[in-house]
């Protein structure tokens, strides 16, 4: 299931992911969007930018999640707001990644963590793989 509306690679490294919450779907209750939802969707820009580089150095990128570390939720998304997810490196031990990850709605600070992911591929530990 693809959460993000919209994902965008910056030059700096990081990734930032897109989502209108909308009433009535997968995951939005009476008080909101679902944390488990922001976890999901923070995954999906870390998967996105880990793909983007991976593209960039010419391979296909084939992980799994290996960790969802330190998240603490803030605040709830409403119906109708829009969330903009920021994913950053943020430490590499060989086949895994590590990102810092946050969700905001406008300057209100959502939900906040890391996430790792393992790389799969035969070059997972080479220098030039900087997923």
């Amino acid at each position: 299931m693809v959460l993000l509306d919209d994902a965008a690679f910056e030059a700096d490294g990081v990734c930032r992911g897109y989502r209108q919450v909308r009433p009535g779907e997968a995951f939005v209750s009476a008080g909101g969007l679902e944390p488990a939802a922001l976890i999901e969707m923070l995954c999906q820009t870390v998967a996105c930018r880990a793909a983007a580089v991976a593209h960039e150095g010419g391979r296909q990128l084939e992980g799994r999640l290996a960790a969802i570390q330190d998240f603490a939720f803030y605040d709830r998304a409403l119906p109708g707001e829009q969330i903009e997810l920021m994913a950053r490196p943020a430490g590499r031990f060989g086949s895994l990644a590590k990102f810092y990850g946050e969700a905001r709605v406008g300057p209100r600070l959502v939900a906040a963590g890391h996430v790792t992911l393992m790389s799969l591929s035969a070059d997972a530990g080479s220098p030039e793989n900087k997923a």
